[in-house]
C-alpha cells in the first residue's frame, strides 16, 4: 500500500510543462530551439514518466528531470556519426552510402553548400540534367546510352521496364 501512496505522491507532483520550461538546465534550449519543440519534447517526456509510475515503475521526480535533460539533449546530439564497417559486407545498407574519397567529399560539399546547374546550361538555359552522365557512362563502357540512379529498386525497375516489358516477371523480396 505505501507503494501505491507514494506513486500517488509522486504524480501528484509532476510539474507542469510551464513550471520546467522554467527550469535553469532548460533554458539553454529556448535559444536553440523554438518553445514549441521544447515544450513538445517536456510534454511527450512527462507522459511517458506519467505511464511509467502508473505501470508500477519506482521513480522519482529527479527521474523525470534526468529524462527531460536526455530527451532535449539528443536533439542537438548529430543522429548521425562515423561508423567502422567491421561487418565483412563492403557496402552494407545499415552503415550508408559507399565511402567518398576526400577530393569528391570537397566537391560535393562546394556544390551542395549552394546553388549549382543541375540543369541549366552555360547559357541560362534549361538543360538535359543526364546529358553529362549519360556521355560518361558511353565513354567510360562504350553503352549506346546511360543513366544513374540513386536506389537497387530504381535500377531493377529500368531493367524490368528495359529487358521484360510486357512480360511476367517473378521477384523475391
Amino acid at each position: 500500500m505505501k507503494e501505491k501512496s507514494t506513486n500517488n505522491n509522486i504524480l501528484k507532483n509532476i510539474p507542469s510543462v510551464d513550471k520546467v520550461l522554467q527550469w535553469s538546465e532548460i533554458k539553454g534550449y529556448l535559444e536553440t530551439f523554438e518553445h514549441t519543440y521544447v515544450a513538445f519534447i517536456i510534454r511527450y517526456t512527462i507522459d511517458d514518466f506519467r505511464s511509467r509510475i502508473v505501470s508500477g515503475e519506482k521513480m522519482n521526480l529527479e527521474h523525470l528531470k534526468q529524462s527531460i535533460i536526455k530527451e532535449l539533449q539528443e536533439l542537438i546530439t548529430p543522429y548521425f556519426r562515423r561508423a567502422v564497417n567491421a561487418l565483412g559486407i563492403v557496402l552494407h545498407t545499415g552503415l550508408g552510402r559507399a565511402p567518398f574519397s576526400k577530393g569528391i567529399a570537397d566537391v560535393m560539399h562546394s556544390v551542395s553548400s549552394g546553388y549549382s546547374q543541375l540543369q541549366i546550361d552555360e547559357y541560362g538555359r534549361r538543360a538535359d540534367r543526364y546529358r553529362k552522365i549519360s556521355r560518361l557512362i558511353q565513354v567510360l563502357t562504350g553503352a549506346e546510352a546511360g543513366i544513374i540512379v540513386n536506389n537497387n529498386a530504381g535500377a531493377t525497375l529500368l531493367i524490368l521496364n528495359t529487358l521484360a516489358k510486357g512480360r511476367e516477371v517473378i521477384i523475391s523480396r
